[in-house]
């Protein structure tokens, strides 16, 4: 990142929160121009999504926090993102989502879409009128709250 950095380029990490050590120390080099995380699901719903146990994402949490924490105070451009799956998402998670990230700048529900590639077929998209709904829900907590990736 460094190396690319000095050629002049803008750098753009995507993270899913797990090492906040690793996310502090390219921001303390100003080595980043936007970063976007992966926000699973509600912290309630997490290991579900994350398709991990709930042990192993209780090692996890805290680095969740600490980075979500982090990406909201360095004055780094940044977005969180969901893609959410009909199965996996509700109302209530959404509601919860926003306590989490409260204040953040920019929040993005993507539809999920299912594809060859997926790692587990049988998943779905909730309605464009359920996931307006959802945005709803957020407006509270997070302003700038859109659709992407939904025609």
């Amino acid at each position: 990142i460094k190396r690319i950095k000095e050629m002049g380029y803008q750098i753009k990490l995507d993270t899913n929160g797990t090492n906040p050590s690793m996310l502090r120390s390219l921001y303390e080099q100003q080595l980043l121009d936007y970063v976007a995380m992966d926000i699973k699901n509600s912290l309630d719903s997490y290991s579900k999504t994350a398709g991990i146990s709930t042990q192993t994402f209780a090692s996890l949490k805290p680095a969740l926090l600490e980075s979500v924490s982090l990406i909201q105070t360095s004055g780094i451009d940044y977005e969180f993102r969901t893609t959410v799956v009909n199965e996996l998402h509700t109302a209530e998670d959404f509601k919860k989502i926003g306590q989490w990230i409260y204040g953040a700048k920019a929040y993005y529900l993507q539809s999920y879409e299912d594809s060859p590639q997926v790692i587990q077929p049988g998943f779905h998209p909730h309605s464009k009128d359920t996931l307006q709904a959802f945005i709803s829900l957020l407006k509270p907590y997070i302003e700038n709250v859109e659709l992407r990736g939904i025609q």
